[in-house]
């Protein structure tokens, strides 16, 4: 159960980071083509 739990946080904590950087990356994008 432990086991499954740290896993299931890891791959949350995955997805996090890479939806942070995709919106990071909108937002960036979004600022260059505003020109």
């Amino acid at each position: 159960i432990f086991m499954g739990m740290t896993e299931i946080r890891d791959t949350i904590h995955e997805i996090r980071i890479k939806l942070l950087s995709s919106i990071s990356f909108a937002k960036y994008y979004s600022l260059f083509t505003n020109d």
